[in-house]
């Protein structure tokens, strides 16, 4: 056996000697470089114990093992382990993700309040601790299990961190709350979307839908069906069925007459196979326009760069333009990649455009 070997093999037996416990952490083997290598050297024992629980979170995360990313971070707990923000937020990501959610709901919220302890006792406290993925994470958790109040809570701590929420903060507590036919609640939930200005989805705007349809509220439910009618321009064959249950109902009825729910289709050509009307395409209004535009400019002009390549290609447009179509031929390509061959193949874009 090499000399080399021996040291490596004595000085990994003398570190399982030094702190207990570790045979638990069951750590795989890992090819180290020698930059990795002269770091391991350098830790203190304490540390090295550390990282290895930093990997076995890794570990739980990538496995999807909640049950045992919680087990990981109690055992860190009983042996006073320094727990970094790191292991805080994998933890609760983990358990958000779970199969069942709601199940994990308790374990994760006694992380949470350990990290704000945390956070609160450290003099050095960083801003990314407790993030909007902490906050989307631990509202999801406590959305699925039902726990309302906790939520309200979460929302109310996030607000006063002053951390900007997305959509997917709101998104699962506002489904809960339809589920549950909370409809105060939902139309709560949809003014702090609108006070974000955060889009609504088609998911949204039916279980806003759905919250009418199970308390009989008409006056809510065509206020946001004119909102989705505006919003959603092509939606999905599933929203049939809250509109559906709508029209069949009891609330939906005028003076005592129901209404005649006809399924059809749309030819070719535009008409509807019901009413005989011919359906007109739908154009976009200056101000979409205008704004639909600044979006994509603030989606390219990120540098200098890319700043001239659009100003350039702005230029190209007005001395070659107007243009009905414009086609991006590399999206046209990658396209392929998701069929067939799965790869982007070359195209020739003469085709394309016949």
């Amino acid at each position: 056996m090499a000399p080399n070997q021996v040291r490596t093999i004595t000085t990994r037996f003398a570190f399982m000697l030094a702190i207990p416990n570790t045979s638990m952490l069951a750590i795989p083997a890992r090819k180290l470089t020698k930059t990795q290598r002269r770091r391991e050297r350098r830790q203190t024992p304490a540390e090295k114990l550390e990282y290895q629980y930093r990997i076995q979170v890794q570990n739980c995360a990538q496995e999807n093992d909640a049950t045992r990313a919680l087990e990981v971070y109690e055992q860190m707990k009983s042996e006073g382990m320094n727990v970094a923000p790191y292991i805080y937020n994998v933890v609760i990501n983990v358990c958000s993700k779970a199969n069942d959610p709601a199940a994990f709901k308790d374990g994760a919220y006694k992380v949470y309040q350990d990290m704000k302890q945390a956070n609160a006792s450290s003099k050095q406290r960083k801003k990314s601790d407790s993030g909007e993925p902490i906050y989307s994470a631990m509202i999801k958790l406590c959305s699925k299990a039902q726990d309302f109040d906790a939520c309200e809570t979460i929302i109310a701590e996030m607000e006063a961190a002053k951390v900007e929420p997305k959509l997917r903060t709101f998104g699962p507590l506002l489904q809960a709350h339809s589920d549950a036919g909370n409809l105060d609640k939902c139309i709560w939930v949809h003014e702090k979307l609108l006070s974000y200005e955060l889009e609504l989805t088609e998911d949204d705007y039916v279980a806003l839908l759905r919250a009418c349809v199970k308390t009989g509220n008409s006056e809510r439910f065509y206020a946001f069906l004119e909102s989705f009618i505006d919003e959603i321009w092509q939606p999905n064959l599933s929203t049939w069925d809250v509109l559906n249950d709508w029209f069949n109902s009891e609330a939906a009825q005028v003076d005592g007459r129901k209404w005649r729910i006809t399924e059809g289709t749309v030819s070719k050509e535009g008409v509807c196979s019901v009413t005989g009307d011919q359906l007109q395409s739908v154009e976009l209004s200056a101000e979409v326009t205008t704004e639909l535009l600044a979006k994509i400019e603030k989606l390219v002009r990120t540098d200098e760069k890319r700043m001239a390549q659009w100003d350039e290609f702005k230029q190209w447009l007005e001395e070659f333009g107007p243009f009905d179509v414009v086609i991006d031929a590399a999206n046209v390509g990658y396209c392929n990649q998701n069929f067939d061959g799965c790869v982007p193949t070359c195209i020739d874009m003469t085709l394309v455009c016949l």
